[in-house]
């Protein structure tokens, strides 16, 4: 990387968080959850047409579970990228974490932001003690999030139907 790219990769970071949201913003939430469920649909199991119709008071429920952990990453004053997890999901395993809806706007990939929001999440995670392993599915068409994923430490445990992978990350001190 010449000196000139270096330098503005370094300044653009600093136009870079990785956040929560209160429940007050959930417009935000709604916003990048409509964006990535359009702009990405083969991705998700959900679908952009049925999530445009739920209320308000869904969004907002979204931000105030104690089960999820919910992080965004910003640029500037816009939020551009997602993840969750769910701690304590029904029918699993009470050690695990699922990871769900991961997402970065197309313009801003490849500049590092997914790794760091799923770094960011991995830390989150950690600070629940009964936590020890996190498992999230993945389409095996999606090449450039497994080789994010892999880069974390996400190795491949099992294939979910025709086109889906489980993979996992144990987490160790």
């Amino acid at each position: 990387m010449g000196a000139l790219n270096a330098y503005n990769y370094r300044m653009n970071r600093y136009r870079l968080s990785i956040t929560t949201l209160a429940p007050d913003d959930w417009q935000e939430y709604k916003n990048i959850r409509l964006e990535c469920l359009k702009l990405e649909a083969q991705a998700f199991h959900s679908r952009y047409e049925d999530n445009l119709e739920y209320p308000d008071g869904y969004w907002k429920d979204k931000l105030c579970d104690p089960n999820k952990i919910y992080l965004f990453a910003r640029w500037d004053h816009q939020i551009i990228g997602t993840i969750n997890a769910a701690l304590n999901e029904t029918g699993e395993d009470a050690s695990t974490a699922e990871i769900h809806g991961f997402y970065v706007n197309a313009a801003y990939r490849g500049m590092g932001i997914g790794k760091l929001l799923i770094e960011t999440l991995i830390g989150k995670i950690k600070e629940t003690a009964e936590i020890s392993r996190i498992r999230l599915w993945v389409k095996e068409t999606q090449l450039s999030a497994r080789h994010v994923y892999e880069s974390m430490g996400f190795v491949l445990v099992e294939r979910a139907g025709e086109h889906a992978l489980v993979m996992e990350k144990q987490l160790t001190d």
